[in-house]
This record gives C-alpha cells, structure tokens and sequence, in this order.
C-alpha cells in the first residue's frame, strides 16, 4: 500500500476506536448502572484485533497482539480497581453550580481560634491603655518636679526674665521661630533634603568650637560633664521641617547640639549671665519660655533652656538641663519625649478617658478582667504611687 492508503486507513481506524468510545460513554451516563454486556464488549472489541498504545516517546507497543480475554476475569478484576478507586460511581451535573444565586457554605471556622484572637486583641488593648497610662504618669512627674522648683526663692527673679528671640511657642506645630540658618544662594535651585545635607556638613565643620565653648562655660561654673550630642540626620531634620516649620529646612537649627547640667536656678542664672557677657556677639537666641510658669511644657512635660549661637554662618544648640528635671527620665527621657508626642499625649489636653470612648460596655468588661489578671501576675514590691514604694 502506498503511504497515503495507509494514513487513510489508520485515521479511519481511529475514528472507529474513538465513536465506540464516544457510545460507551453516552450510554453509561444515561443509563443507571450500566454495566456492557459481553456481547456489546465482543461487538466493540471485534472492530480491531489490536490496540496500538502511543507512549511518551511517540514508540508504539506492538506487543500487545491479539489476545484471548475472559470476561468473567475482567468483571473481578473491575470490581476490585473500583473498590480501590477515588473516582465516584455516578456522576451528576449540576447546571445550577456556577450561578450567582447559588449559595455556598462557607468553611466551618474553629470556635477556640476565635475565641483565641478576640482574647490576643483584650490583652493588647488593655497593653496599649496601661501604655498611654504611664506617658501620662511620666509627665504628671515632670509637671510635680516643676511645681517644686518654684518653690526655689530665686524663681520668681528666672520667671520675669525676657529671653532673646523666644517666640514663647511652645508647640510643636507650625511654631512661628524667630530665628534661621543662613540662606544660601545655590539653596535655591537643590530639594530640601539636599538642603538638609548641606546643613549636614555645615554642622560637622562647627562643632569642635561649640565644644570649646560649652568647655569653657562648664570650666567656669565648676561642671564635670558636657554632653555633645550626634549631628543630626539629614533625613531626620527633613522628617522634623515638615513635622514643626511647614516644611523650611532652615529653620531647623540643632543638626549641632550639645547639653550642659546645672544643679539648680542659680546655677542657670549664672550660665545666661556669663553666655551674654563672653559670646553675646555669637548668641542668637535664648528660649526660656518653658520654664516659666504662665508657659506649657514640652511635649511629654519636660521643659528646659536653649541657648542658639552662630559659629561661622551656622547655628548651633546649647541645650541646659535642670538635673532635678533631667535625672527622672535620664537618658530615656527623649524616648518619653518621642512616645508622647506620636501618640499626640499632653498634659494640658489629653484625657485618658477618650480612650476609652465608644467601646462596648462588655469590651470595657473584658478589659477589666484583663487587668484583674495583670495585677494578679504584678509583684506588689514592684509598684509604685508618685516615686514611693508601695
């Protein structure tokens, strides 16, 4: 036979093997439990005297020659392959699966991890509220210690002085500062974060001479520690211009800070006295605003004096800390500082109360019961009332 009688015949056998199929198939889903006949099985299997498996590789197995079956074999063997197989026995088509209107169970959820989720969000919330409850506590502290320094009977002389360029602003939003680093021609064409770095630079070149001023002031009133702090991030002056002065890098003036410790008013007193006789050509701004009683505090409670000088174009920051005020957060105390003011916590508005404005009364009960179980698990020796011991 020639090539193209042989493909003919091949599709023709094909398509025979493929409508036998195609009959059996319709046949068993329209007939319950149909079972072919043997009959109907020789009828079909006599259409070939041989099937040509096609494997992988495109190899056929011609070794599966005509063989002589039995029926009976076949139908235990059915059986057994059936009882073994995952595919089920009828099969229904349900037109009605895919539509909009159909209505599907969701999945049944475990009740204990509910009940566990809803107890981890008890516990956080009252976390958070014990939390906002000690940044309040902190900065009534702040606010007591303050009360004690005006007992102090040089107080009342500190309290009516004017300071240089003190707005008295004391928020930190928007606040109308009176004084600036230089403005810089070449300023005008960079991004304020460029700004912030040359700021940067400029800050690194000034603090060696702030450092021996601060020596000097500190050599002269008898201190033994000076604190010079970090430059300033760029990132970080950006972040602060656009939290407190509307976005002007300018008037970020402590990118170059360093902190001096007085022990009391009279100690400070004489600190301003010996800045404005030596350095008043360099001074630019003393801020003394806070610690006046008729002022608010900082952020948090804090509050203390800051001196600004100009050291070769650059404005720098003198921090000085009351050490009554300064030892009762330490180092920590710009944390208390950084919390309070993210979490928006101040004395002279917040209520803590708000808090817990809107719950629903049986949230409020399971917050009860949450710090039932924290004090419980508190050792009485650790708490504290206003810096005594219980």
């Amino acid at each position: 036979k020639t090539d193209s009688a042989v493909l003919k015949n091949t599709h023709k056998f094909a398509f025979e093997r493929a409508q036998e199929s195609i009959d059996q198939a319709i046949k068993a889903a329209n007939i319950p439990d149909f079972t072919p006949t043997k009959s109907d099985e020789v009828k079909n299997h006599g259409s070939s005297n041989f099937d040509i498996d096609v494997d992988a590789s495109g190899d056929s197995d011609e070794d599966d020659i005509d063989e002589e079956f039995d029926f009976d074999e076949i139908d235990v063997m059915d059986e057994a392959e059936a009882s073994k197989s995952s595919i089920p026995k009828n099969i229904v088509a349900d037109e009605t699966f895919w539509e909009e209107d159909q209505i599907i169970a969701p999945l049944p959820s475990s009740h204990s991890s509910v009940e566990k989720k809803f107890e981890t969000a008890v516990t956080s919330a009252w976390a958070f509220f014990r939390f906002i409850d000690g940044l309040m506590f902190d900065s009534r502290l702040y606010d007591y210690k303050f009360q004690q320094l005006q007992d102090d009977p040089l107080y009342p002389y500190l309290n009516s002085l004017v300071g240089i360029a003190d707005g008295g602003e004391d928020g930190y939003i928007n606040e109308n500062k009176r004084i600036m680093q230089k403005p810089k021609k070449e300023y005008m064409n960079q991004s304020p974060l460029r700004i912030c770095h040359s700021l940067a630079r400029e800050a690194v070149a000034a603090l060696p001479k702030l450092q021996v001023i601060c020596a000097d002031i500190g050599g002269r009133l008898g201190m033994q520690t000076i604190a010079v702090g970090p430059i300033k991030k760029p990132t970080a002056a950006l972040l602060k211009s656009e939290r407190k002065y509307d976005g002007n890098p300018l008037l970020v003036t402590d990118y170059c800070r360093v902190s001096l410790f007085v022990a009391d008013i009279a100690t400070l007193l004489a600190l301003i006295e010996i800045v404005l006789s030596k350095y008043s050509s360099v001074v630019r701004r003393i801020k003394l605003s806070n610690l006046k009683s008729t002022h608010s505090s900082l952020i948090g409670g804090y509050r203390d004096c800051k001196i600004n000088v100009d050291i070769e174009g650059h404005i720098c920051e003198i921090q000085v800390h009351l050490e009554s005020l300064w030892n009762l957060k330490e180092e920590s105390g710009y944390l208390h500082y950084k919390r309070c003011t993210e979490n928006s916590v101040t004395l002279s508005t917040f209520d803590l109360g708000r808090t817990l404005d809107g719950l629903d009364r049986s949230f409020e009960s399971d917050l009860i019961k949450a710090g039932e179980a924290s004090v419980r698990s508190t050792p009485i020796d650790s708490l504290r009332y206003n810096i005594e011991e219980a």
